[in-house]
């Protein structure tokens, strides 16, 4: 025996659909029902700016960001490390290029990378082509030997610096975060950071 449904049935059936599903949104999203119309009230979510206590997990994003963006430019110089020890490199020629790429390599808004010799002499520093081949181990501002803090850092296994420098194009010193790592093969520390 078949059963003919009439057209009332018919339409009837999606209609309670709708109505429980505008019943559903109306109780996640807070909507006022009336038949036929649904408005629902949106409320966007606050904004709320970082207080001294939270701003440590600001910092910590940014630190992981630095020490990040190192790990990638020794990725790099460990792939021409690579070609050195297949002999398609010669390390100086190694290092040249790889200076080269460091000194190119750009991040974010102004990021940037800086490497010295593990004895000081600086390697890459953008911005500041006359310092590049020049010993600065023993370089102080604010009463820190940054460089030589920054190298033995590095050298520990990698790890963070906070020191003073100035802004690329200003002269007074303004507060930095560095990470630094040493990059063995090239006798070189590498590392990157950012103005607080």
């Amino acid at each position: 025996m078949t059963t003919k449904k009439t057209h009332q049935e018919i339409v009837s059936f999606p209609m309670a659909i709708a109505g429980f599903v505008t019943f559903a949104v109306g109780i996640v999203f807070g909507a006022t029902l009336q038949p036929n119309v649904v408005r629902l009230r949106y409320t966007p979510p606050s904004i709320t700016i970082a207080a001294p206590a939270q701003q440590a997990g600001i910092v910590d994003v940014r630190d992981e960001s630095i020490k990040s963006q190192v790990e990638s430019a020794m990725t790099m110089l460990g792939a021409l490390q690579a070609k050195v020890q297949t002999g398609s490199l010669t390390l100086e020629q190694a290092k040249r290029i790889g200076a080269d790429q460091l000194r190119a390599m750009r991040y974010g808004a102004d990021g940037y990378f800086f490497a010295d010799t593990v004895d000081g002499v600086n390697v890459v520093l953008p911005g500041s082509p006359e310092i590049e081949g020049t010993n600065r181990i023993g370089a102080e501002i604010g009463g820190i030997e940054y460089v030589r803090t920054i190298i033995e850092t590095g050298r520990s296994g990698g790890g963070y610096t906070d020191y003073v420098y100035p802004r690329l194009g200003q002269s007074s010193p303004s507060p930095k975060r560095a990470y630094s790592m040493e990059f063995a093969p090239f006798g070189w520390v590498v590392g990157t950071g950012y103005y607080k």
